[in-house]
């Protein structure tokens, strides 16, 4: 069984490379998982922003060539 962990924004930046504004952006209009609320802090499990990663590497694909944000 694999592990997942939950990872703050700083984080979450990090592995997709956009800009917090972009990423935002993306999160408010429901472009990207939710994440879950934690003592005040909003956190997003790794394994499902890796899953959007792929998700977003394989409509790169797409005939737009635009990826979802």
């Amino acid at each position: 069984m694999q592990h997942d962990r939950l990872i703050r924004e700083k984080e979450v930046l990090r592995l997709i490379g956009y800009s917090r504004t972009t990423f935002r952006s993306a999160w408010s209009g429901g472009r990207f998982p939710k994440g879950i609320k934690h003592g005040g802090m909003r956190l997003w499990s790794e394994q499902e922003v890796q899953a959007w990663i792929q998700v977003v590497l394989a409509d790169r694909e797409n005939v737009s060539g635009e990826a979802p944000c």
